[in-house]
């Protein structure tokens, strides 16, 4: 059940929005507590996949409505159509509505014990409704962990509607959690927090995810929602009539993720990894990489498909050796240009992370220098592996860095970077991050491709 939750802003929105909407839209929840009149929701539009759902203001609905007003509307838009009306369990009571069209809910405004999810099944033992509706915050891996394991432990029906930071990856993940439906919504229409909307669930087939999906996606900080591998991968697997989908794993503890990602490790073709968890990603299965940005769960083998990437941008823009190359950042990205490198290259390193910087730099015959020195650095190619350039901030300005005659700058965004646009302007040669990441992801397309054809 792939729920369109709608607003109630009034008639004619709604019969304009349901006449028009795809054929696959066929479950539709109505949120009456949108308009200041519930009764004047024109009833005729409802069907036997229909949901109708009023919240009080004390339940955090937008306008007051009284329970027994409620159960009163409820009972007589029963009497015109057979689908379902929601209400709260701590408000319910037995012979309110008919149990074959009730939805029973719980909204948890903290992540639930699990005293109170046992006292919420035994509330659906006693009611018995067609569904159980659970709502809560997820802020963890572990928590998407537990909720998992809650739904699949129930014998009930149960509708998820996760918010907080993994809200909407768990209702991309609802089927795999084992829940019987998750809501969406209209783009910009949003009728409750962490809903997944009509764009999102149309780029990552929503209504195709069912337990045989093959999983696999991006592992990262909060940038993963603007991964391109979201928009590249999917449009693949939807022409290649793969059953499998690429989402946005987004985290900030590494052994957080790996907790949960071992449970489901089994339902993956592939997942990449971007920062800043590249050299912990090797902790995932043996290797001697020092930084890892694809795995692959099958043969437990971690590609870094970064260093084909550098490889190819040093080929483009002819770098010699006994050039003398700046990289700025001391990540794990700049680690791998710097194994790359050969031994007759002059290569210097800075960061505001002069700590990490003076730490790599000699591990790779290179020098660290402060940001200050590297001001007045002469050097041939610059190497922008840091973040710098996502909020439209220029590095080279940033640092007062003096241009070279080669730039690569990693950062890739919805628009061009200031540092590649003054590239342009100037007529020096570069590789953009766009084209850097096409490079690499013709590696993992491959693989991702093979893996995925093995299965069938």
């Amino acid at each position: 059940m792939i729920i369109l939750s709608l607003p109630f802003l009034n008639s004619q929105f709604l019969l304009r929005q349901v006449e028009n909407l795809p054929v696959r839209y066929k479950w539709l929840e109505f949120r009456l507590d949108f308009h200041p009149e519930p009764v004047s929701f024109p009833c005729e539009i409802l069907t036997d996949n229909s949901i109708l759902t009023i919240r009080d203001q004390s339940e955090g609905g937008k306008f007051p409505f009284d329970y027994s007003c409620k159960i009163d509307l409820y009972n007589k838009a029963l009497l015109k159509f057979k689908g379902y009306v929601d209400c709260e369990a701590n408000l319910f009571h037995q012979d309110d509505i008919d149990p074959e069209h009730l939805i029973i809910s719980r909204h948890f405004s903290t992540f639930p014990a699990a005293e109170e999810l046992d006292n919420l099944l035994d509330l659906a033992e006693k009611f018995g409704p067609a569904y159980l509706k659970v709502a809560c915050p997820l802020d963890s891996y572990h928590h998407l962990s537990q909720i998992g394991q809650f739904i699949r432990n129930s014998d009930k029906n149960i509708i998820f509607a996760g918010y907080g930071f993994l809200g909407k990856l768990s209702r991309l993940l609802y089927s795999v959690l084992g829940a019987r439906g998750t809501f969406f919504s209209l783009d910009g229409l949003a009728t409750y927090p962490g809903q997944i909307s009509a764009s999102e669930a149309e780029l990552f087939n929503i209504h195709s995810i069912t337990t045989s999906t093959r999983l696999g996606g991006i592992l990262g900080g909060d940038q993963v929602y603007n991964s391109l591998g979201l928009t590249h991968y999917n449009e693949l697997f939807k022409t290649q009539n793969c059953d499998a989908v690429y989402l946005p794993f987004p985290a900030v503890s590494f052994t957080d993720f790996r907790g949960w990602f071992r449970e489901y490790e089994h339902l993956f073709y592939a997942i990449s990894i971007t920062m800043p968890f590249k050299q912990q990603a090797c902790y995932l299965a043996e290797t001697s990489l020092q930084a890892a940005n694809l795995y692959v769960p099958a043969t437990r083998k971690l590609l870094n498909t970064d260093a084909a990437a550098f490889q190819m941008s040093l080929n483009f823009l002819q770098f010699k050796p006994g050039e003398t190359i700046l990289i700025l950042g001391t990540g794990a990205t700049a680690a791998t240009l710097l194994s790359l490198l050969p031994a007759t290259t002059r290569i210097f390193v800075t960061g505001r992370n002069e700590t990490r910087g003076r730490v790599i730099a000699p591990q790779y015959n290179s020098t660290f220098i402060s940001i200050k020195q590297a001001a007045s650095l002469q050097y041939d190619l610059l190497v922008n592996c840091t973040p710098l350039g996502l909020d439209r901030e220029n590095p080279a300005e940033v640092f007062k860095l003096q241009l070279p005659g080669k730039v690569i700058d990693l950062v890739y965004g919805p628009r061009e970077t200031s540092l590649i646009r003054l590239c342009r302007q100037r007529k020096i040669k570069y590789v953009d991050g766009k084209t850097f990441w096409d490079w690499q992801a013709v590696i993992q397309e491959k693989i991702m491709l093979e893996e995925l054809r093995s299965c069938l």
